[in-house]
This record gives structure tokens, sequence and C-alpha cells, in this order.
């Protein structure tokens, strides 16, 4: 039995072997052949904006360059297609193993016999077995609850400002736009001692950050983007666009971009999304959260609508940002309201109204790794929240 044991390892072995170089091959074309596609669709979206945005003397040159792209592209998988093979594995069974079978009418012989067990039996006390273990519902925002952790003044002493952004930065630190004050972001420690003042071409808008060492800020109205290295002040790259840049969010290695509709981009552009939306977005995982006046707003990464929320009682919805249950919280400058959104859509709540002596609350940024709300009124406080459930 050991020699016919070891006749079949040796032989599924070779199988195995010539298979993987098959399926190898096929693979090697599979990778070749999704890349043409992800090429090709960029540049159909690469066309699409320059019909958009560019004018008539780069759209005429920019479609001649892309169309040239697009037929060097065709050209090369049709070539791969072309070689293309394919494989039949033969297997031919060893003359003598054919000649024992010839010779033999059965393989072995099988039998059996039953013994009893004793398998062991615990019986569980009933008042054990009546005990129900209740697990909290994190994603109930009724279950979920706001612990003050700082609050102090930014900008102290400065006459305009509109502090439009913020963020929680890797080492902890406090990141702040100002829109309506200097070429600076500010930053300061989470107990609101004041850092430095980080150096911008414009006033700044809105900020996301990348890594550990660099954010892309937007500047409104002047119509691009830097990705800025904070460790050095230097930007590392600058891009323009033909109409205004608002709220910004970083995900999975790609920007999504508020210009016009939603423009997601990795230093070309993905996709743009045509929907109406607000200044303000937040981008997680598989969904994208904007606000638009009075509803809050939750789609895919393919633009389609998951679900809208309309706050019948707020007028001028601004800051957005999202936890780890995808509860969504958001800031109504008008009303003096923070508001969470529960994940599916279908209710909300008020955290916090004037009444706790927060006026106009504006950014808002929610750090998952300290579970800390950052939120920034519009001109004045910024206040530092556990968020605990």
């Amino acid at each position: 039995m050991k020699k016919l044991d070891d006749l079949e390892r040796r032989i599924l072995l070779e199988l195995d072997t010539k298979y993987g170089d098959c399926k190898s091959e096929e693979s090697k074309f599979l990778t070749r052949f999704k890349k043409s596609v992800q090429d090709l669709s960029s540049l159909r979206e690469q066309t699409s904006q320059l019909k958009s945005f560019a004018s008539d003397l780069q759209l005429f040159l920019g479609t001649r360059q892309i169309n040239a792209a697009v037929f060097k592209e065709v050209k090369s998988v049709k070539k791969s297609i072309r070689s293309v093979q394919n494989y039949k594995i033969n297997f031919k069974l060893n003359p003598s193993v054919m000649a024992l079978m010839n010779e033999i009418d059965q393989f072995g012989k099988i039998s059996f016999k039953t013994t009893k067990t004793n398998l062991p039996f615990k019986e569980a006390k009933v008042d054990q077995a009546q005990i129900e273990i209740r697990m909290p519902d994190t994603n109930n925002i009724n279950n979920v609850r706001l612990q003050l952790q700082n609050r102090f003044e930014v900008t102290k002493g400065k006459l305009y400002k509109w502090l439009s952004r913020c963020t929680i930065l890797p080492n902890g630190n406090l990141l702040i736009a100002n829109y309506y004050g200097k070429k600076e972001l500010i930053e300061y420690s989470e107990d609101g001692k004041h850092i430095r003042d980080i150096p911008c071409s414009r006033p700044p808008f809105d900020l996301t950050v990348m890594d550990t060492g660099r954010i892309a800020v937007t500047y409104g109205n002047c119509k691009y983007i830097e990705i800025f290295n904070i460790k050095n002040n230097i930007v590392e790259r600058k891009v323009k666009f033909e109409i205004d840049c608002y709220g910004i969010s970083y995900q999975d290695s790609k920007l999504f971009i508020i210009i016009g509709g939603i423009v997601i981009t990795d230093r070309k552009v993905l996709k743009t999304l045509n929907i109406d939306c607000g200044s303000y977005l937040k981008a997680t995982k598989d969904r994208i959260y904007f606000t638009n006046k009075t509803s809050v707003n939750c789609i895919s990464m393919a633009g389609e609508t998951i679900w809208e929320h309309t706050e019948k009682s707020s007028v001028n919805l601004r800051g957005i940002t999202a936890d780890d249950h995808q509860n969504v919280y958001v800031t109504d400058i008008e009303s003096n309201t923070l508001i969470a959104v529960q994940h599916d859509g279908r209710c909300s709540r008020n955290f916090l109204s004037k009444t706790d002596g927060f006026y106009k609350p504006c950014a808002l940024h929610y750090n998952k790794d300290k579970k800390v709300l950052l939120l920034c009124n519009y001109e004045k406080w910024a206040v530092l929240y556990n968020l605990v459930e």
C-alpha cells in the first residue's frame, strides 16, 4: 500500500506542477488585461474632464494625446489576445497498471465492527441555562454621549475668523484652518497650547491628513489644492482646477474633493460624481457623506444614493464626520446645534445646542484612534469631547 500511496503522490504532484504553470501564464494575461481596462477607463474619464473644464485648444491637444494612448493600448491588447495559448493536459496510464487491473476483480475487502462509546454528559443548572447576556447596541446613537475633555480659545486677539475646518494629527496635535484669517494653518496641543503657525500660499478652507507627514489643503475660490509636507513646510504638489475647491477627505490612498461635484483622484482623476453637494464631505471605506443645506447625504463610491436624512429644523448644515459605526455627526451654524444621524439615516439626535453655551458650530472631526470629537465654532472656540458608548 505504501508503494501505491507514493505513486499517487508523485503523479498528483506532477499534475499540480503542470497545472500551476498553465495557470501562471493565464494569470499574467488576465492581470495585463485588467490593467488595460483600468487604463482605458482612466483615459475615458480624462476625456470627460477635458470636455467639462478645458479650453478648445486644450481639448484638441488633449484629445489627440488621449486618442494616441487609446490606440496604443488597444493595439497592445490585440497582440496579447493573439498570443493566448490553449492548454490541454492528458494522462496516460502505465501499461503495468493496466495489466494488473485485468488480472484482479477487486482491489481489496472492507470490514468493520461496532463498539459502544462512553461519552460524558454534564447537565447545566437551570438558573445558569436561563441567563441571557445582552450586548450594547453601539450602532444606536441613543447609546452615545459626549464627555467634555477640553475647551480653549483659538487665535486670541485676531479680528477676522472663520474656523472652517479642523483635524487631529497622528501625533495628537490639533490643526485648524481659518478661512478668513492669514495664510496659515494653526497647530495646537490637546490641552490648548499654541504650537506653531504653518505658512500657506493662501488662507486655507479645508484640510485632510494623508499620512504622518503630509496633508492635503484646499483654498476655496482660489481653485487649487496643495499636497503639503508639514515636517518641513514644503508644498510637494499643487493641482489647479477650473472651478472652486472646497471640502476634501482622504481614504484608501485617494482624495475626495468637492469641485462642483465630487472628484475622486490618486494623482490622476479616477472618477467624477456629478452630485449637487455643499462644501463639506467625509469619505469612509465604502461610503461618502456630505451636507447640503438641510440634508445629510450618504452615497456609495459609485455615486448611488444609500440614504438621505433631512433635518427639518436645520437651515445651514456645515461640518461633517463619522464614527467607527458609520454614525454621522454634523453641525448647523444657524440653529447652533450638533446633530448625530444614525448609520442607516433613519433617525437623528441633537447633542449640543445654544443652551450649552456653544454659538455657531462649524468645523468638525472625529478621531477613531482616540475616540475623540473635535469641534470648532465659527470664530472663537475649539472643544474636545470624548465619545462614550
